[in-house]
Formats: structure tokens, C-alpha cells, sequence
């Protein structure tokens, strides 16, 4: 029983005596759920109130005075945002549909002709209301617009005491049925990518120099007649390569699974991506794996052993979790070509444009730009640290 007690002690101190070991092993991963469940909700939240402030335009056809009154009763409510009408001839609202696709409105209400004498021939007329629902802004109009078709229906049963179902009310999404897979899967497969990219270089990086450290072998490895500067390009050569393999099953896997992610969603169409669509994103994808190899071998060359090599690359792991969390619900909004220069979060985006059939040749340029910048100021750091006896063997 004393042994027991003696092994028990011995590797739990491995842990409580070491401020790194306690922290990376018992308080980071709790912490990083947190972070990342926060974010999203900040996310969420974020993007539902700057929906709801955003000024909607909607276009009315054949407008009915009984919808403009209340349209007026609606905007006193509370939190029901700014919403804003135009007049407009249906001949023109084959355009108008082009132009919610396009994001410029929000929806259009489409009323029929006689609406007000219609309800009072105790006929019941029609409204058909179009929007997009993969547009976060659209949708929300689109609910706007179902508020106040509720209050006009209200103020006939109050006023005439009448039927209730006075008219009726059609709900018509034009979204692509493509685009809204798209754009679920824009919601959802960045997170999985960078997770799946990130975690398999941290296991590669934290090996590759800093397990050397840990085992001995670096200085026999360093006493061989080969420049450093070749050893490190090697190292980064070699956990690159590796990286890449585990980003290419990555995009096997995507790829596999779209036929039963149409089947997840409910979706009666189908998930049309081309070979040039794939083929752009196996080229973010071993772009990203570069990258996350270059920069946790940063960490993994300051580091002593793989635990702390670990500990060190935890916080730029949870870094970068959390970039898609922050777009997560950002829906169709249109992004500035600056964001596409911000490492790594330019990754998120131009996934998010590829899944969702926004592809932009310039923003994937941009992308690939300014990653390969990138890369190559990691790899300057990475030979100027392999340079000092200070960081490769600090005890």
C-alpha cells in the first residue's frame, strides 16, 4: 500500500508542483470550452443585435393603406428595429428578387391588386412576402414584415368584427437551395478544419524540436556537418509535409461526406460544388497546414519539452478557434479585402466564400498572398531562434 501511495504522490506531483503542468493539463481545457462557448454566444448575440438595428428596405407591390397604418403601429414597438418602404410596379420584381440575392434589399411584399376592397367584398386576398433566409438581414426583415401583417390582420377583427383570416399570407424563400447548404456548411466547417489542422501540428510541432530537446538528441544532431539553417528547413519541410497529409484527409473527409450532409439538412436539391470549387480549397487547406506547422514550431523550439511545447501552442490554438467563432452567425455580410491580409482569420473567410459560392479571385489571391508573407517571416524567426545556444538549450 505504501508503494501504491509513493507512485500515486509521484505523478501527481508531476503535476501540482509544476505551475505549466497544472495549468495546461487541469485548468487550460475547461478554460478553452468556456472561451469558446462564450464567443459564440457573444457571436450570436452580436450578429442578431446588429441585424435587428440594420435599417431594412422592402419593397411593397400594389401597397394596401391598411398595411401602411400598420407598418406605423409596428415601428412604436419595442426592439423591432428600423425598417423602411418603397413603392415599386410589379413588372419590375423579377429585379427586385435579383436584388435580395444580391443583398442590396431585404425582401419584397407583393400585395393583391384590390387588397382594402377586396376585404371588404368579404373576399380574401393574398400577400406573398420574397426574401432570402441564408441572409441574416433578410430574414430578420422578413419577420418584421410578418409582425405587421399580424397587426393589420388585428386592426380588422378589432375594427370590422370580422373573420380573423381576412387574407392570406405566403412566405416565399428565393434562396438557392444550394446556397443555403452553402451556407450551413459555412457555419459549421471552418471550425472543424482549423480544430482538425491546428491540433494534428501541435502533436507534429511539439515532437519535432522540442522532443528532441526532451530525448537528448538535438545536440547530436546539432555536432553533425550540416548548417543549421538546412536543419530547421528540414524540420519545417518534414512537419509540413505531415500536416499537409492530415489537412489532405481533412478534405477527404469533407468531401466524402457532402452527399449525407444534404441528407442531414433535409435539403430536396442537391450540393453542387465543381472540381475547380475543390481544388481551391485543397489550396487554402495546405496553405493553412504551412502556416500552423511554422507557427507552432515557433513555440516548439522555445520550449524545454513536448508538455511544455503544448502549453505554449494551447493559447494560439484556442487563438484560433475562436476567429471562427466570431463569424460563425455573421451570415452574407460583405467583407472588406483588408480582412483577407489578417493571418489566419483571412483562412475563416475565404473557406466561409468558397462553401458559400461567394468566391472572389482576388480575396483568394489576397489570401494566398499574404499567408505565403507570413510563412516566410515565421521561418526567419524560426532560423534566428535555431541560432542561439541561449533558447536551444536553456535549462
Amino acid at each position: 500500500m505504501k508503494n501504491i501511495k509513493s507512485i500515486i504522490k509521484k505523478d501527481l506531483d508531476k503535476i501540482f508542483k509544476f505551475p505549466r503542468s497544472l495549468i495546461s493539463t487541469l485548468i487550460l481545457p475547461g478554460f478553452i470550452i468556456f472561451i469558446i462557448y462564450f464567443m459564440m454566444g457573444q457571436s450570436f448575440d452580436a450578429t442578431k443585435q446588429k441585424a435587428i438595428e440594420h435599417e431594412s428596405k422592402v419593397y411593397v407591390i400594389n401597397v394596401a393603406e391598411s398595411f401602411e397604418g400598420a407598418a406605423e403601429l409596428a415601428k412604436e414597438l419595442k426592439d423591432f428595429g428600423k425598417i423602411s418602404f418603397f413603392e415599386e410596379k410589379v413588372e419590375n420584381l423579377e429585379d427586385l428578387k435579383a436584388k435580395i440575392l444580391e443583398g442590396e434589399i431585404e425582401a419584397v411584399v407583393v400585395f393583391d391588386e384590390g387588397f382594402d376592397a377586396k376585404i371588404a367584398q368579404n373576399e380574401k386576398p393574398n400577400v406573398i412576402v420574397y426574401f432570402d433566409e441564408s441572409n441574416i438581414n433578410s430574414g430578420i426583415a422578413s419577420g418584421k414584415i410578418q409582425t405587421i401583417l399580424e397587426i393589420q390582420k388585428n386592426n380588422y377583427l378589432i375594427e370590422k368584427e370580422i373573420d380573423p383570416i381576412i387574407f392570406s399570407v405566403d412566405m416565399e424563400e428565393i434562396t438557392p437551395e444550394e446556397k443555403v447548404v452553402g451556407t450551413m456548411l459555412a457555419m459549421v466547417l471552418p471550425v472543424l478544419i482549423l480544430s482538425f489542422i491546428f491540433s494534428s501540428a501541435i502533436g507534429l510541432s511539439s515532437d519535432a524540436i522540442a522532443g528532441e530537446k526532451e530525448r537528448g538528441t538535438l545536440p547530436k544532431l546539432l555536432v553533425l556537418p550540416i548548417p543549421r539553417n538546412q536543419i530547421i528547413i528540414g524540420k519545417i519541410i518534414s512537419t509540413t509535409l505531415l500536416t499537409i497529409l492530415s489537412a489532405c484527409s481533412s478534405f477527404i473527409g469533407v468531401v466524402a461526406a457532402l452527399p449525407f450532409i444534404k441528407n442531414l439538412l433535409e435539403v430536396p436539391g442537391g450540393i453542387s460544388y465543381g472540381a475547380v470549387d475543390f481544388l481551391l480549397l485543397l489550396g487554402v487547406l495546405i496553405m493553412l497546414a504551412t502556416l500552423a506547422s511554422s507557427l507552432l514550431l515557433v513555440t516548439s523550439t522555445i520550449a524545454k519539452t513536448i508538455k511544455e511545447a503544448t502549453a505554449y501552442a494551447m493559447p494560439v490554438f484556442l487563438a484560433v478557434m475562436i476567429l471562427p467563432m466570431m463569424t460563425m452567425f455573421s451570415g452574407a455580410s460583405k467583407t472588406g479585402q483588408h480582412m483577407y491580409l489578417i493571418p489566419i482569420y483571412n483562412f475563416v473567410m475565404i473557406i466561409k466564400d468558397l462553401l458559400s459560392s461567394d468566391f472572389n479571385v482576388i480575396n483568394y489571391l489576397l489570401v494566398i498572398g499574404s499567408s505565403l508573407v507570413t510563412i516566410v517571416l515565421l521561418i526567419f524567426i524560426l532560423i534566428k531562434l535555431f541560432k542561439s545556444e541561449k533558447v536551444l538549450f536553456a535549462q
